[in-house]
């Protein structure tokens, strides 16, 4: 049944039911095996019916899916010859060549196939005997397409007018060849190179190289290779060290083109009617202090209005704009500082941009509040400098000097001596 026309579009359920039926050639036809509107057959069904077919040529029509052949062909337990020549295969079909166990021949000439994974496709053991895959896209022939231990039975093998690339990846090919260059079929004639360009058209027994060269080639790459790695990792290692040191001057220098490029006005003591007397820096381990403490000495007893986060910024607005808005209506700056504090990285960037309302104003516009006994050590250096610009207040461990506290804080953030 071959030349059947190209507007052959339609295989019956039945179309091919014979207990007798021992070859069949349905060559030439353009059909497109897929079911849709314009093709119609039944992967399952079309050879169900067919158990004594041994010899199936399928040349010249097209498989949109290998998985498709896997389908039709899995019921012809007879099957010894299968031929599938230029029907636009990209791969071998899987799960097909164990399930057939008379298959000996195989051809999937002119056909556009480059790869497929061995194992898959011919199982633990193949009966193929003759395997005809000329005029293909293989490029690299390994032991991954051609598994030695499932094809034991394998006597005549083509795979002449493929892309071969002459090169290293191609050792293993070279050597099974001149192994058992018995099974190879039309060799060396129809075996060239086609990569790379300066070998193109080279015989593959002139042109791919040698063991020992492929050895001191994969020396050199490798030796190439862990070099450049060391360079990059130890590049890697001095430009992430430097970042980490200097994360919060980066921070900063982010924050100050930000307010350049959205044109907020620099942190100065120009602003004289100012909603807060002191803005607060604070860990939020802190909280309870700030409200209990801070918030019910200075604001409910003493009338002095501060800047806390928690309550006064704004929900939905980004929360550095919220630390600029604030801290611009803000007269002071009030640092909590504990262990927690020194080590917040929140705190830490909030005490960059303190440094800029600072800057150039009375000396009491920094307040420093040590809750807790914080050691030098224990404080970044730039912190630390900030710190010793300030007026520097420790709470007092004993309830009874807290009153005192409290007064001298309540002078300072009233300018009163």
């Amino acid at each position: 049944m071959t030349n059947l026309g190209f507007r052959f579009n339609r295989i019956d359920d039945r179309a091919f039911q014979s207990i007798t039926l021992k070859q069949l050639k349905f060559t030439n036809n353009h059909f497109v095996f897929q079911n849709d509107t314009m093709y119609h057959f039944n992967k399952t069904e079309i050879f169900r019916y067919s158990p004594t077919i041994e010899y199936l040529d399928l040349s010249g029509n097209k498989f949109p899916s290998i998985h498709v052949l896997e389908k039709m062909l899995s019921s012809l337990r007879s099957l010894t010859h299968l031929i599938i020549d230029n029907c636009q295969l990209i791969t071998l079909p899987e799960n097909l060549f164990f399930k057939l166990p008379n298959l000996s021949y195989v051809s999937f000439e002119n056909n556009r196939i480059s790869s497929w994974n061995g194992h898959r496709v011919f199982g633990n053991q193949s009966s193929v005997r003759s395997i005809i895959l000329t005029g293909n896209a293989l490029s690299t022939i390994n032991e991954t397409l051609f598994p030695r231990n499932a094809l034991k039975h394998l006597s005549i093998l083509s795979l002449g007018n493929n892309p071969v690339a002459c090169t290293c990846s191609n050792v293993w090919f070279q050597n099974w060849i001149q192994t058992e260059k018995i099974i190879f079929e039309n060799y060396p004639e129809l075996y060239h190179c086609k990569t790379p360009p300066e070998k193109d058209g080279e015989m593959l027994k002139d042109a791919i190289p040698t063991h020992f060269e492929c050895s001191n080639t994969d020396k050199e790459l490798f030796t190439a290779v862990v070099t450049s790695l060391s360079l990059s990792g130890i590049v890697f290692v001095i430009i992430f060290s430097l970042i980490f040191r200097l994360r919060w001057h980066i921070r900063y220098w982010l924050f100050l083109y930000r307010v350049k490029k959205k044109g907020f006005s620099l942190i100065s003591n120009e602003e004289t009617d100012y909603k807060f007397e002191a803005y607060v820096i604070y860990c939020d381990n802190e909280l309870e202090w700030i409200r209990k403490k801070l918030l019910e000495k200075i604001e409910n007893e003493s009338g002095i209005s501060l800047c806390i986060r928690d309550r006064d910024f704004e929900v939905g607005k980004v929360y550095v704009e919220n630390i600029i808005e604030k801290m611009t209506a803000s007269r002071r700056i009030i640092l909590v500082i504990s262990h927690d504090m020194v080590k917040s990285d929140w705190c830490l960037f909030e005490s960059r941009i303190a440094q800029e309302k600072c800057l150039n104003m009375e000396s009491d516009a920094l307040i420093s509040l040590m809750v807790e006994d914080v050691s030098e050590e224990n404080i970044s250096s730039s912190l630390c400098a900030f710190v010793n610009t300030a007026s520097l207040s420790k709470f007092p461990t004993k309830e009874y000097d807290e009153e005192q506290f409290w007064l001298n804080l309540t002078k300072l953030l009233r300018n009163q001596t």
